[in-house]
């Protein structure tokens, strides 16, 4: 094991304990030798409390014809997860919505018979920030949560309010103060989508996080799915010298605050997706390789736009979901992924597969 991946290694014991790393770890071989997802995404919520122009979800009944908003009700949830048991157990991670999870009112109730399945497992969470209440902060106490990243794009409310639509900055900023102070085992982070309407804030930005007690920071690009906005993300097709700048500059702070700062490309880059280790289910139980490709979502990327059919490879209420997952096209799809060398057709206009949103970051740990 080489030196840097020693470090790697023991920074991870120490950031998630001993146990976690060791589950994480075979989970892992798992998922190598006997053909597991590494996570699943079960979705029960397909909906926001939010109307944000940027996101596909504002796009459903429109360009997306086909998309469904939806919560599904508690006994659906149940009789679908009773459909991937066998998974279930031998993954780490579940999640139960790309959105807002905590819209649903049985979230922590589908997290109790989750965990009823395999013991073991935890429930990273992904939120706006404002839909907490009193009883969630309460409930979150109580169970397997490793994570919660919260997205807050800037420091100021107007920088926010104006590109998260129907936020409030100050509501998002006071429950990452609850959940910092609150006692849970749980890493807190903030993601920070990065644009041109809030670049002059991005360097203070983690000066501002740290002040609240955040040590995790995660940086994505804007992902466009239609030109209008075209104008509005930094990355570019070749070198981008602008934005490298900006983003050594970042590094710097993060290392004077001893954070840690996931960063994507600056330019595009070849890179796959990473969610070929992620089984995703869609809220009519439709297995497709992510959310974007559950529908007929367009994309757009340096002008050009691409919009296809939503591409399924089964549905778990007719199939068998290990059969819809170790079947021949689905694996040559995620094998196409993970050696990064060539996009199905279906992504090649997807920003992610190009290293420039959540996919095959950067990760400079300085904790």
């Amino acid at each position: 094991m080489s030196p840097q991946k020693k470090s790697t290694f023991f920074k991870r014991i120490a950031h998630y304990g001993p146990r976690r790393t060791f589950n994480k770890l075979q989970q892992r071989i798992l998922q190598r030798f006997h053909g597991y997802p590494r996570s699943i995404l079960l979705q029960a919520v397909s909906a926001c409390n939010l109307k944000c122009e940027h996101c596909f979800l504002n796009n459903f009944g429109k360009e997306i014809g086909d998309g469904v908003i939806r919560i599904l009700p508690y006994d659906d949830f149940i009789a679908r997860a009773d459909k991937i048991k066998h998974l279930i157990r031998h993954v780490h991670s579940f999640y139960f919505s790309g959105f807002e999870a905590l819209l649903h009112k049985d979230l922590f109730r589908m997290m109790d018979y989750i965990v009823s399945i395999n013991p073991a497992i935890e429930f990273p969470i992904m939120t706006n920030g404002n839909s907490f209440t009193p009883r969630i902060f309460d409930e979150l106490t109580k169970h397997p949560i490793p994570e919660i990243s919260v997205s807050l794009d800037g420091i100021s409310r107007e920088t926010v309010e104006s590109f998260k639509t129907g936020a409030v900055f100050e509501k998002t900023v006071e429950t990452i103060k609850t959940l910092v102070s609150l006692d849970l085992n749980a890493s807190i982070g903030t993601v920070f989508v990065l644009h041109k309407g809030n670049r002059h804030e991005f360097i203070d930005y983690l000066d501002f996080v740290n002040d609240l007690g955040v040590k995790d920071v995660y940086v994505t690009n804007l992902m466009s799915f239609t030109p209008a906005l075209r104008d509005r993300y930094l990355y570019t097709p070749d070198s981008n010298p602008e934005l490298d700048t900006l983003f050594s500059r970042t590094i710097e702070k993060a290392k004077k605050n001893r954070q840690s700062l996931t960063l994507p490309a600056t330019h595009a880059m070849l890179k796959g997706c990473t969610q070929w280790n992620l089984l995703f289910i869609d809220i009519v139980g439709n297995v497709a390789p992510c959310d974007y490709l559950s529908v007929s979502t367009p994309f757009e990327l340096f002008g050009e736009t691409q919009q296809t059919r939503p591409l399924i490879f089964g549905n778990i209420m007719n199939d068998d979901i290990l059969s819809i997952w170790n079947g021949k096209a689905f694996k040559k799809f995620r094998a196409m992924h993970r050696s990064g060398k060539k996009l199905p057709g279906h992504c090649r206009l997807c920003a992610d597969a190009w290293g420039l949103v959540c996919s095959n970051r950067t990760v400079y740990d300085f904790r």
